[in-house]
């Protein structure tokens, strides 16, 4: 349990930080970290059912992904804002690590296994974006006409 909380602790200043590096607002910081935070939270708790990485972090892009076009209408900012930081704990780094580590060690068969692994987070994380942002549009119309 100590190390959840630890792993939510670091997921939130590690977002935060983002936001400081992308230059947001400041009166979105904390909403912006908490939704790296609760996307990170969802891959944990999603870690309980499945040990499926790609799985975790598409449930974990979507959580983001909702989580910023909830807060992108509160503040009236763009969804980006939100979103990006957001996605900040789930990128795939250390699998971007392990490739060049394995490249310049010369394995082949570990660097080929990386980059399908990479490759697949990468994708889940920008389906579960792309499929957040597809049910708000059918959901809420941008434009509602008044008669």
């Amino acid at each position: 349990m100590v190390a959840i909380v630890i792993q939510l602790i670091g997921a939130f200043f590690g977002t935060l930080g983002f936001c400081v590096l992308l230059n947001i607002p400041k009166k979105i910081w904390i909403c912006s970290s908490f939704v790296g935070t609760a996307a990170w939270g969802m891959y944990l708790a999603a870690g309980n059912f499945t040990e499926a990485v790609v799985t975790l972090n598409f449930l974990a892009a979507l959580t983001a992904a909702v989580l910023s076009q909830i807060l992108a209408r509160f503040f009236r900012a763009p969804v980006t804002l939100f979103l990006i930081p957001g996605i900040f704990p789930m990128v795939p780094g250390a699998g971007m690590y392990e490739i060049a580590y394995n490249a310049v060690r010369g394995d082949q068969e570990l660097v080929n296994y990386y980059i399908m692994q990479t490759l697949q987070i990468a994708g889940a994380i920008a389906v579960g974006i792309f499929l957040a942002d597809i049910v708000q549009r059918v959901i809420m119309p941008k434009s509602i006409k008044k008669s």
